[in-house]
């Protein structure tokens, strides 16, 4: 079974066209990746990409959350980590896996609760409030910030 991306480097301005999604062999998987630079239009980058895979997956239901909160773990690393990043989406049966890969070994900081009020700080407050899990991977110098919602 064929576990790869369907990669384009994608612009930061927006253009995603080259990010088709791919079902693998088996049909058990799609996945789809865009590579973005750190710079102030990769959020939106982001958001094209993710509701044009969505709506290519027919995953409509989820769109607005995945979204949301795929927009915020670009944001931090934007921030935080400016560095060059990969935004990667998977479905597997009944769960959408979303991450995103930087190139700082720097571990995200949860804040307070508090923060869903404020308008920053409040990405990880949000993905731990909305995701049904989460997490964070690193090694090698880079670190990637997941999440997975499940989809019925």
């Amino acid at each position: 079974m064929s576990t790869g991306y369907a990669t384009s480097t994608g612009d930061p301005a927006g253009d995603t066209r080259g990010s088709v999604p791919v079902v693998d062999a088996g049909g058990d998987v799609v996945r789809a990746s865009v590579e973005l630079e750190a710079t102030l239009d990769a959020a939106r980058a982001a958001r094209v990409f993710l509701k044009t895979t969505l709506a290519a997956w027919e995953l409509d239901g989820v769109t607005d959350v995945t979204t949301l909160l795929g927009n915020e773990l670009v944001t931090n690393a934007v921030v935080h980590a400016r560095t060059a990043l990969r935004l990667a989406v998977s479905y597997r049966r009944s769960e959408l896996t979303v991450e995103v890969w930087d190139h700082s070994a720097a571990a995200p900081v949860l804040g307070p609760a508090h923060l869903l009020e404020a308008t920053r700080g409040r990405g990880l407050v949000l993905v731990e409030s909305l995701a049904d899990r989460w997490g964070v991977r690193s090694g090698d110098g880079q670190k990637i910030v997941w999440f997975a919602l499940r989809v019925s």
